[in-house]
């Protein structure tokens, strides 16, 4: 029940925050090749040591890595997602556990985003005697794109209106043209000749002249590194097998099925949506179902403000079913490549009698 009302809320925000956006959607625009990619590494720790000697002395933090890469094109793409994580004990290792996840894709028709896949899943965990290896092969339909030409379009004018160069809108028709422009920044020369082209773009649909540094903060929007935005979705059902399993369970064939959607409501917002089913054929009676829904606004030009809920059930036959939860707030500042976060997470753990709640300050870099 929990989680259904947890579920049904935040997708009723999402539906909310998408309708309540502009006539023009960044989900409007196609990008002809997506590449996405980001890595970040980030370390929280924690010393306490009680005055009286009748506190529970902390020595401890988690250093963490995570990568993730998303490449699409018309005829063939792939996505890698990888982490790693480490915990410390009195400034030592205490355990370790890494989870990496790959997947070919390869589109079987022109225009139409069928696509038949391959790939695996290798996990492993401090204490194991071994990594766990599952392979998977199927079909499934569906793209993404990159959307980010659009944001920085959309941002490009709303810059421009906050200066008081533009005294309104501008077109769908021109944002679109000056979104496919930066989409094709490999194409040009220089980034002057790209800002060129945005600029008369702009002038010739607003008949204004841009002074020099409105030019420049042109040109900084295009630079700006930022969160990229996607959107689009995919459906994909296939057969696996478990090649190894860390506790020597059997090796059997496995039904699998996921759907992703993304979500970019504005330039400064992304939605993110993943839910995986996997079991043995005999899926109905023994399975593994995951929802993970997450949420990321820009607040200003260092903030950042995401939200997370992620949702377990595992079903045994013969047992009742476990269903674990958990919900995290985070709000960071960045000063560079470097980020300063604060965490609210809360979790209730299959079987647990209560909400775990913690609160975290950590230190994350942005590796790429």
């Amino acid at each position: 029940m929990r989680a259904r009302l947890i579920c049904a809320v935040l997708a009723a925000g999402a539906l909310f925050a998408v309708a309540g956006g502009a006539n023009l959607s960044l989900c409007d625009y196609v990008s002809p090749e997506t590449s996405l990619s980001h890595m970040s590494l980030s370390f929280a720790y924690r010393y306490y040591e009680g005055a009286f000697g009748t506190d529970t002395d902390v020595n401890a933090g988690k250093l963490r890595l995570d990568y993730g890469n998303l490449w699409d094109t018309r005829d063939f793409g792939y996505t890698l997602e990888a982490f790693g994580e480490l915990s410390l004990q009195n400034l030592r290792i205490a355990s370790g556990l890494g989870d990496a996840l790959g997947t070919l894709r390869f589109y079987l028709e022109g225009e139409r985003p069928v696509f038949a896949f391959g790939g695996a899943h290798l996990y492993m965990e401090t204490g194991d005697a071994s990594p766990g290896l599952q392979v998977n092969v199927g079909l499934g339909y569906g793209r993404f794109s990159d959307v980010t030409p659009l944001a920085k379009a959309m941002r490009i004018q709303k810059m421009l209106i906050s200066r008081g160069t533009l005294k309104s809108a501008l077109p769908e028709s021109v944002l679109m043209a000056m979104a496919k422009e930066i989409g094709r920044r490999a194409e040009y020369a220089t980034v002057a000749d790209l800002v060129d082209a945005l600029v008369k773009e702009v002038q010739n649909a607003a008949g204004v002249l841009l002074d020099p540094r409105a030019v420049l903060a042109v040109e900084d929007q295009v630079l700006v590194a930022g969160a990229r935005r996607y959107c689009g979705w995919a459906a994909q059902i296939g057969i696996g097998y478990t090649v190894a399993d860390p506790l020597d369970g059997p090796r059997d064939f496995l039904v699998t099925g996921e759907f992703d959607m993304a979500l970019a409501p504005e330039e400064a917002s992304q939605i993110l949506f993943r839910a995986r089913l996997s079991g043995p054929i005999d899926i109905f009676n023994t399975h593994r179902l995951g929802l993970t829904v997450s949420y990321e606004n820009v607040l200003g030009p260092v903030s950042v403000f995401n939200a997370r809920l992620s949702a377990t059930r595992v079903q045994v036959a013969g047992a009742g079913a476990r269903t674990s939860l958990s919900a995290s707030l985070g709000w960071s500042v960045t000063v560079g490549m470097t980020a300063l976060s604060l965490q609210l997470t809360l979790a209730y753990p299959a079987g647990a009698i209560r909400i775990s709640k913690d609160i975290s300050i950590s230190v994350v870099m942005l590796l790429q």
